[in-house]
């Protein structure tokens, strides 16, 4: 499966876009993502099931078909936040979307910064757009990774 990939800093600007397949990934990885929502449902927070990733937890939260929020932490930091949406609702989508973006005019407005990025306008589906909020490298870099596993088991998992 194909799907896309948008990464907004802080201040929303489009940071970059990728495309991605589910196929180029290494299975056991996109399957520890699975295995967590077959564990865990739609509404979780618990740490990756991964050796020596045990201080990375993963926060979903789904209210609808094919739409979710998701946060990795290491401890009470988060590192990213990121919006999947499968573009099997538009509302839901639509929604998730706007959370994400409100989220960001929460953290940046109080030190007056605009964000110049609507993320409603992004109409590629399905869709991953993540906000790096550490700056934390190692795990950025880390977390990267681990997001696009994420997303390739939640769009295979919405069908």
């Amino acid at each position: 499966m194909v799907f896309h990939d948008a990464t907004i800093t802080l201040v929303g600007n489009r940071y970059s876009t990728r495309t991605h397949d589910s196929a180029d990934l290494a299975p056991a990885a996109v399957e520890v993502f699975r295995s967590m929502f077959d564990q865990h449902g739609d509404h979780f927070r618990v740490g990756l099931p991964v050796a020596g990733l045990e201080w990375l937890e993963l926060a979903l939260d789904s209210e609808a078909d094919g739409a979710a929020l998701a946060t990795f932490w290491r401890g009470e930091v988060p590192i990213t936040i990121s919006a999947l949406v499968a573009g099997l609702d538009a509302d839901a989508d639509r929604e998730v979307l706007r959370g994400l973006q409100s989220l960001i005019l929460q953290l940046t407005r109080p030190h007056g910064v605009e964000p110049t990025f609507d993320l409603l306008g992004i109409d590629l589906r399905p869709l991953i757009v993540s906000v790096p909020i550490a700056p934390d490298r190692e795990a950025l870099t880390i977390v990267a990774d681990a997001e696009t596993c994420l997303a390739a088991a939640w769009f295979a998992r919405c069908g």
